[in-house]
């Protein structure tokens, strides 16, 4: 059964989204959903330029989970990484961590 088109937007939004609780509950599995809902979403994107936006994020929860990017995600340079460059910034939500968009 195939996907409907606008499912890898939904995706890419679970993605970003996971990234935070990942954190704030200093819990991997979060951080592995996120990651395989960002490849399925990458795959199915019309413009795969909307999914890498989210692995910022994901990237930045590796970091903060000590867990190394590399081994998550294969070696990227560490600008092409940063939260800055793909328009995020560290954050809290009523006290809890979370990531915010700057876009």
């Amino acid at each position: 059964m195939a996907m409907p088109g606008r499912s890898s937007l939904a995706l890419a939004g679970y993605a970003e989204r996971a990234a935070s609780p990942a954190v704030r509950l200093r819990d991997a599995d979060y951080l592995h959903a996120g990651l395989t809902a960002a490849a399925i979403a990458y795959y199915l994107a019309d413009d795969w330029r909307d999914v890498v936006l989210v692995m910022a994020p994901l990237s930045r929860a590796c970091e903060l989970l000590g867990r190394g990017p590399a081994v998550e995600f294969g070696a990227r340079g560490t600008r092409d990484r940063s939260l800055a460059v793909m328009g995020y910034v560290e954050g809290a939500d009523d006290g809890r961590f979370r990531f915010v968009r700057t876009w």
